[in-house]
């Protein structure tokens, strides 16, 4: 499975795939948080304007995301492919958003499977914010990615959602109540270059989240990042979508940072982010 590019503002690439259920690599169009970006709007199938009057997307303007969609574990390691049904929402190219859907359950694409999904005139952007969000009763969360859609992208095995069962377990172990009117992101820190998860940093969202980090007995509140990299912000400040976007501080071998992602009320928000050495 291939690389993808969630995360703000860095060097894109695309995507060199083998398959869901492997565990080391990020989806293939990869760019890390920044100092930059807020939040996004949509797809292609639909579309509309904030304040509710007509808008039909221009499959002329914009680019095309297509794909298929997965769900992600809390770690981002294991990746497994989503059955159920889902809607993918964007910033539109001369609409506010744009929105498509996806059937896990149908047939007639590759090797047999669902058909990709078609996310047209989407707005032409280095930090393209998505929302995906299940339509089906499946245990995942809607979640938050960034994209870099400035031109068209076919990219398999990176939109995905968190599965639900290791977000709760991380609210349930560290005793804290999960508000379904704020959000909670999911903080992966990354060699640069290599991808290689981090260990030893410090995360925080300030006055706007409690960090979490898996500990020798389960989650935690406070402390670093493990051999996964993985940190976890719960209950952060939220609007509803695209979100209200948040300073994620970062410190790690003695070099501090701040970057940015968007929260958003009930959702999840993946936030990969490129930090230490190569």
């Amino acid at each position: 499975m291939g690389k993808l590019g969630w995360v703000a503002l860095a060097a894109a690439g695309l995507f060199a795939g083998t398959g869901c259920g492997q565990s080391d690599d990020r989806p293939g169009n990869h760019h890390f948080v920044s100092g930059g970006g807020g939040g996004g709007g949509g797809g292609g199938g639909g579309g509309g304007s904030g304040g509710g009057m007509p808008c039909t997307p221009d499959p002329k303007q914009g680019s095309t995301l297509s794909g298929d969609v997965i769900t992600y574990d809390v770690f981002l390691n294991e990746k497994l492919p989503f059955g159920g049904q889902a809607e993918l929402r964007s910033a539109g190219a001369n609409c506010p958003w744009v929105t498509t859907t996806w059937d896990g359950s149908a047939t007639g694409g590759p090797d047999g499977g669902p058909p990709l999904f078609m996310l047209q005139s989407v707005k032409k952007d280095a930090d393209l914010w998505m929302l995906l969000s299940p339509t089906s009763n499946d245990p995942v969360y809607p979640t938050l990615l960034s994209v870099d859609a400035t031109s068209d992208q076919t990219i398999l095995d990176g939109f995905g959602m968190l599965r639900s069962q290791g977000i709760d377990e991380a609210y349930a172990a560290t005793g804290t109540a999960r508000d379904p009117e704020k959000g909670t992101m999911v903080v992966q820190l990354l060699a640069p270059l290599s991808n290689a998860p981090q260990s030893g940093g410090k995360v925080d969202v300030g006055v706007n989240g409690a960090a979490a980090f898996p500990g020798l007995s389960g989650w935690q509140l406070g402390g670093e990042t493990d051999p996964s990299g993985v940190a976890l912000m719960l209950n952060t400040t939220a609007v509803a979508y695209p979100g209200q976007t948040l300073n994620v501080n970062v410190e790690l071998g003695g070099q501090k940072q701040s970057f940015k992602c968007p929260s958003a009320k009930g959702a999840v928000t993946i936030c990969w982010i490129g930090i230490g050495a190569a």
